[in-house]
């Protein structure tokens, strides 16, 4: 099992990296060549996770609390970037893959052999990029995405919460792991934006634990994510599964699904 710290785009954390030891210095030569090699041409065939610059993905998001639903838009664009000097003193490259979303987040990515990695963020309130303390996993190499390889994440909750006003509890200060596998692969799989063939599905599980109230006293909540990804496409779908019907917290579900593609 992977034992890195890793992300996708609904994952939210970033510290201070050592430059001068651990798994960053050890991935850039090879990060920084695989990524100028790969931009601007067409993704392979298997790339279940395209970093040409210009791409720009639509999705349907639906999230769902109790008896109250929300259908709103969320877009991701893939920009190719000259590396911010918050980054330039660690990544030996003029150039990197950024993907901005919709919410004003930006992610920096690089791709080597082992993987594509987050190597920093900057969200819509922060002026300047904060580098992770690590490489951080966003999809596995093609050749190792088959039945039984697994990885852990760091996240959050996106759905539960306090139904009380007087409790005091934060999405973004409740972390937890999640371990990914790759579930189901040679899929066929249809969405408003098309079928698609040869998709694989991940899945995500994990736990977090909250005060629930005095008469139930700590409780822990199972968390299940499935992403469906095509090849030379991306994330097609994902549903997000945060149970919980308790009188001081409620849960929920998040599903993204692609509804357009445009290419450049």
């Amino acid at each position: 099992m992977r034992s890195l710290r890793l992300f996708r785009y609904l994952c939210f954390y970033g510290s201070a990296p050592d430059v001068g030891s651990g798994r960053l210095s050890v991935l850039l030569p090879g990060l920084i060549t695989a990524l100028l090699a790969g931009c601007g041409q067409a993704p392979a065939s298997d790339d279940y996770f395209p970093l040409q610059p210009g791409w720009h993905w639509h999705y349907q998001v639906t999230e769902a609390r109790q008896q109250q639903r929300s259908v709103h838009r969320f877009e991701v664009t893939t920009r190719r970037i000259d590396t911010p000097v918050e980054l330039a003193e660690v990544m030996a490259t003029p150039q990197m893959v950024v993907r901005h979303t919709s919410d004003g987040t930006d992610y920096y990515l690089l791709r080597d052999l082992s993987g594509t990695y987050r190597v920093g963020k900057r969200t819509l309130i922060e002026k300047k990029p904060r580098l992770d303390a690590e490489p951080v996993l966003v999809m596995p190499p093609p050749d190792e995405l088959e039945q039984g390889i697994s990885w852990n994440q760091t996240t959050r909750p996106y759905v539960l919460h306090s139904t009380q006003s007087h409790v005091a509890w934060n999405q973004g200060n409740n972390e937890f792991v999640m371990t990914y596998e790759v579930a189901e692969t040679g899929l066929v799989l249809s969405t408003p934006a098309g079928e698609f063939q040869h998709c694989i599905r991940i899945e995500g599980r994990g736990r977090i634990g909250l005060y629930a109230d005095p008469r139930l006293g700590y409780q822990e909540v199972e968390v299940v994510q499935s992403e469906w990804y095509a090849p030379g496409v991306g994330l097609i779908r994902l549903q997000r599964e945060e149970p919980m019907d308790l009188e001081m917290f409620q849960g929920g579900s998040l599903t993204f699904e692609l509804i357009e593609l445009q290419r450049p």
